[in-house]
């Protein structure tokens, strides 16, 4: 398992994913930040400014 921050994505309506693997990892031992992410359908490699700003805030949260 990860011993390092996880930041987990996932669309909130995916109909190709489902939920199973989101809530299995949620389950883990892991330094998890997760986000169900309301508009963004399965993420292929769309464009999300949701998403993106998520991504952004995280990743400047651990910026030394």
């Amino acid at each position: 398992s990860p011993k390092v921050p996880i930041l987990l994505l996932q669309a909130e309506n995916d109909t190709k994913l489902g939920r199973f693997h989101y809530d299995l990892l949620l389950k883990q031992e892991l330094d998890i930040e997760a986000y169900l992410v309301q508009s963004l359908p399965h993420s292929r490699n769309r464009v999300n400014q949701e998403r993106d700003e998520i991504i952004v805030k995280w990743i400047e949260s651990r910026m030394i």
